[in-house]
């Protein structure tokens, strides 16, 4: 009784435990995706930041550069003027900073959308690694096992009912021999006791015959005395 006393307060152990592991488990996905969500909250708006820095950046040498390409255009049209050029000349040096200016400008666009490009795509690949990590994290959690746990409390019991029944069974076997050998060993001392009352009894016997051949002589010598005083009376 005992032993499945102590097979079924394992059995309610291990169910305890399986509970407090699985609640411990929930706890650390909890914490984990919470972190990892910071990550990537971190992450973006690291991403947004250094967007605005280079559009700031951009447009910052945009109205540079169309300032600088403005005051040339002026300045050079009043050179002009006050030299007496012709208007060719000077619409030429003026068509000549307005495509410079132009080609500038186009690759400042042409920049802001590569950045724009290479942004989303690390923001694409941030958000995949973000799901990749948030489904490692939060993996199914193993619930207690009762059914398992039943089953197996239930053959430990058993398994302690029968080493029980084996025990009281060798027990009674045990108590049965030693019973057996405590005849056996009462038997042997009658059996001694018998040889040594049959050996006294011999040896007796033999003392009887003993006296008995004496008292014989005793008579036979008797009689020869006798024999010889009648004799010699006569």
């Amino acid at each position: 009784m005992a032993m499945m006393a102590m097979s079924a307060a394992q059995g309610v152990a291990q169910v305890k435990a399986q509970k407090q592991q699985a609640k411990a488990q929930a706890a650390a996905q909890s914490a984990a995706s919470v972190r990892e969500m910071q990550r990537q909250q971190m992450t973006m708006r690291s991403e947004r930041m250094q967007q605005g820095d280079e559009e700031t950046t951009i447009a910052q040498e945009q109205l540079k550069a169309n300032r600088e390409a403005e005051e040339a255009i002026s300045t050079t049209t009043v050179a002009g003027e006050a030299a007496g050029v012709s208007g060719i000349s000077a619409g030429l040096s003026i068509q000549d900073y307005e495509r410079k200016n132009a080609e500038y400008q186009g690759a400042l666009a042409m920049q802001t959308r590569m950045n724009d490009s290479a942004r989303r795509l690390s923001l694409a690949n941030s958000g995949q690694q973000y799901v990749s990590n948030m489904g490692q994290i939060n993996k199914p959690i193993a619930q207690p096992d009762y059914l398992g746990t039943a089953l197996g409390t239930a053959q430990n019991m058993m398994g302690a009912y029968q080493s029980g029944q084996l025990s009281k069974q060798a027990t009674a076997n045990a108590n049965l021999t030693r019973t057996a050998w405590g005849g056996a060993q009462t038997n042997a001392r009658k059996g001694l006791q018998l040889g040594a009352q049959g050996i006294y009894n011999a040896g007796s016997a033999v003392r009887g015959a003993g006296v008995r051949r004496d008292q014989a002589g005793v008579t036979a010598q008797r009689g020869d005395l006798n024999s010889l005083r009648i004799q010699g009376i006569r």
